[in-house]
């Protein structure tokens, strides 16, 4: 009797380490074994590829995947983009991008909020004026462009000294390389944080962990705002007020609708598991990154 061959994920990255949150969701959803490659470089990814693809049969490449991991968004779309091109047909497998879990985490929380303004306003994200502070990060990015994608006017604030040319040119390269068009806003000073919330109609966070970016005084008078989300699970919360386990409750003595760390992470969660199951059933292979990993979400939410 022939043995049955392994599901087998092979998963790499541009950092020291993989994490073992990526880890331990592969195998719960479907992975037999997972192989972990670490302080990888671009020009490493073509020759691992291809020792990767050749070493099975075409018929047991549906069974072989590769995980983009890393800190860097940029860096693993491009890392996505060349494996693609080291394949050689019919050897070929499924490629998904998630670096810092970022993308699924960033799908989330998008599909949470548009949900939140279907269910409470009967609205959409369409020439809503969303702001993101902690633009300047993997998960602030990544919102940023599905959120322009969908339509909302997204601005991204720069809220701590540092930022403004780091901010700029990623309005820049987004723009060049997704075809989005993004604002970059000031967010430094008291003044400006209650500025730019007066201005929202959503606001994101994804500010660095266990730092209050946004204080209950900046936006308890902010007469157009409707949402405020946070992907920030360490105390304090990224927006003052907003209780990680939020899910569409107003935030306290406003009439702000929020969304908790905890209730982004349970949708993200389930989008990682289910595209990591669509490795292991698609009989072709899959290339997936922030775009079907919104796609997803959106469908969870309905």
């Amino acid at each position: 009797m022939t043995k049955e061959k392994p599901f087998i994920l092979h998963a790499l990255s541009p950092t020291k380490i993989v994490s073992p949150f990526d880890i331990n969701m592969a195998y719960d959803s479907g992975f037999d074994n997972v192989a972990t490659y670490t302080n990888i470089t671009m020009e490493d990814v073509s020759d691992l590829v291809q020792d990767i693809i050749f070493s099975r049969h075409p018929n047991d490449c549906k069974k072989t995947g590769l995980f983009i991991a890393g800190e860097d968004a940029e860096e693993a779309i491009e890392m996505l983009e060349k494996a693609k091109k080291a394949m050689v047909p019919p050897f070929e497998i499924s490629v998904f991008a998630d670096p810092a879990g970022s993308f699924t985490t960033a799908a989330a929380m998008i599909a949470c909020v548009k949900n939140t303004l279907a269910s409470k306003f009967k609205t959409d994200l369409k020439n809503k004026k969303l702001q993101i502070v902690g633009a300047k990060g993997i998960v602030g990015g990544a919102c940023a462009v599905i959120a322009a994608q969908e339509g909302a006017k997204v601005g991204m604030i720069i809220h701590r000294d540092g930022a403004i040319d780091p901010i700029n040119k990623r309005v820049a390269e987004y723009k060049k390389k997704y075809g989005v068009n993004l604002e970059a806003v000031m967010g430094i000073t008291d003044d400006e944080k209650t500025k730019m919330s007066e201005d929202a109609d959503i606001i994101l966070c994804a500010a660095a962990a266990g730092k209050e970016a946004l204080l209950l005084k900046h936006f308890k008078n902010a007469k157009n705002l409707k949402v405020v989300s946070d992907v920030n699970a360490v105390p304090p919360p990224g927006i003052e007020g907003l209780e990680v386990n939020s899910n569409e409750e107003k935030i306290k003595n406003t009439n702000v609708f929020g969304i908790g760390a905890l209730a982004v992470g349970q949708i993200k969660a389930q989008v990682q598991h289910k595209l990591l199951k669509l490795m292991c059933t698609s009989d072709k292979p899959v290339f997936l990154d922030f775009r079907e990993a919104y796609k997803i979400a959106q469908d969870i939410k309905k």
